[in-house]
């Protein structure tokens, strides 16, 4: 057999068998690149030599061709698989960013309304400070207004001109102690409009009062002062005297008034006193109205009685068992007696030693009293008139107080005790020698007398 070039070509009929009638157009270039694959290496194997039987052909045709044509499946699997993949990661990709932005939807909600919260609650915060800031400032103006006082204690008087401002008179008063703070003074008169009703005058105020009280003085309006020094001793007839001479309203009715008006529960002893305010209108320096009238002016000097006799003082009178009447009647013969203060004390003493013993006190001052003027010397009649006074015919203490004893008497008491001087006279020059046996007083009444 002879070498020839042989071009083998594939029949019609073997084509279709391997192929297939369908024609499809996807294995047209796989599987025909396969083809020319395998019969370009089928004719490069065929020996130069008469060509084999075309069954023998067509049997290796049809296993490359099943061959190429399993990879090509193969590889449209794999394709398909590829595309199956990807469609399930996109499906995977929209699924997560769907979430996602599903997420970011609700976290923008929340802090959204986070945010719509957080508004309110400012907006509640600042209205409770806004609330807070009006109650606070309420209740500073009242307490300003109502309650605050300075640290000060005395009478003041205040010349309130006709023209004077409310912001003038605020000054005057703060400048006096009288209030503690002028703007709040302002303040209060801008707030209640009361700035016309303030009247000009002469006002005398008690250091250490509230702006309501200042105010209400105010309103009252000013009144005509006089100035009435009261001294320590003065009895009730004397201190309308005093009165008088002062041109107030009440000074000729004063006198009945304070002997029958008494409005202290402590005024009253064991018997009736022939005046019953004796002793308890307390002897000091008054600024009075000339207006006031007798019961006034009374209650003017029982308050301050009232005021000076200070829970120490009743202290130290409760504990000595001693009542406020008993205390103010030994002060007012005390006050009688002792012209210098080194001699209150012991003249205290000597009538607390005979109170304790029930010895008469003997006392010259409450015959005096009982005569109802003072006199130098008093005469053995003298001592023997009949009068609940008389300190000579009888023991224990009189019914009252024989005049308004000062602070200094009273705290004289206060500080005594019974001591070991029953006796005490008088030298000229106002001093005193205690004795504590008669006849050591007789001896010192003689060398008195010279």
């Amino acid at each position: 057999m002879k070498n020839k070039e042989n071009k083998t070509s594939v029949p019609a009929s073997v084509w279709e068998s391997i192929v297939g009638n369908n024609g499809e157009e996807s294995h047209n270039e796989a599987v025909h690149e396969d083809s020319e694959t395998a019969v370009a290496k089928t004719q490069d194997d065929t020996p130069d030599q008469d060509v084999a039987a075309p069954q023998e052909h067509t049997h290796r045709l049809k296993k490359s061709l099943r061959r190429a044509s399993e990879k090509a499946k193969e590889r449209k699997e794999e394709k398909k698989e590829r595309k199956f993949e990807r469609q399930m990661q996109e499906k995977r990709n929209q699924k997560k960013l769907a979430k996602q932005q599903k997420y970011e939807e609700a976290r923008r909600k929340y802090y959204e309304s986070r945010r719509r919260g957080n508004k309110i609650t400012l907006w509640i915060g600042y209205v409770m400070i806004a609330v807070t800031v009006v109650m606070l400032f309420i209740w500073a103006g009242q307490y300003f207004y109502q309650i605050q006082k300075p640290e000060a204690h005395g009478t003041v008087t205040v010349d309130i001109p006709a023209n004077a401002t409310g912001a003038e008179i605020g000054n005057m008063l703060e400048e006096k102690h009288v209030i503690s703070n002028a703007f709040v003074f302002r303040t209060a008169l801008a707030v209640k409009g009361d700035s016309k009703k303030l009247q000009a005058g002469h006002y005398k105020f008690d250091q250490g009062i509230t702006v309501k009280e200042a105010i209400i003085e105010l309103h009252k309006g000013g009144n005509d002062f006089a100035t009435v020094t009261i001294p320590e001793g003065y009895t009730v007839s004397q201190i309308a005297e005093a009165l008088k001479k002062a041109d107030i309203k009440g000074a000729d009715d004063f006198a009945a008034e304070a002997a029958s008006y008494g409005p202290l529960t402590y005024m009253y002893g064991p018997e009736p006193a022939q005046v019953k305010g004796e002793g308890f209108l307390f002897a000091d320096t008054y600024d009075i109205p000339k207006d006031y009238t007798a019961k006034q002016l009374c209650d003017l000097m029982y308050d301050h009685t009232d005021k000076m006799l200070s829970p120490e003082i009743r202290r130290e009178a409760a504990e000595k068992k001693m009542s406020l009447h008993d205390l103010m009647t030994i002060a007012s013969m005390v006050e009688k007696e002792a012209k210098f203060r080194e001699d209150q004390v012991p003249i205290a003493s000597v009538i607390l030693k005979r109170l304790e013993i029930n010895m008469p006190l003997q006392i010259d001052a409450t015959i005096q009293y009982a005569l109802g003027k003072p006199k130098e010397h008093l005469s053995i009649a003298d001592t023997r008139i009949n009068s609940p006074y008389n300190t000579y015919r009888r023991t224990g203490l009189p019914p009252g107080p024989i005049g308004a004893p000062g602070m200094n008497a009273i705290k004289a008491v206060l500080a005594a005790k019974p001591g070991e001087y029953l006796y005490y006279v008088a030298k000229p020059d106002g001093h005193h020698i205690f004795t504590r046996t008669l006849d050591e007083h007789e001896v010192a009444v003689a060398s008195v007398k010279g």
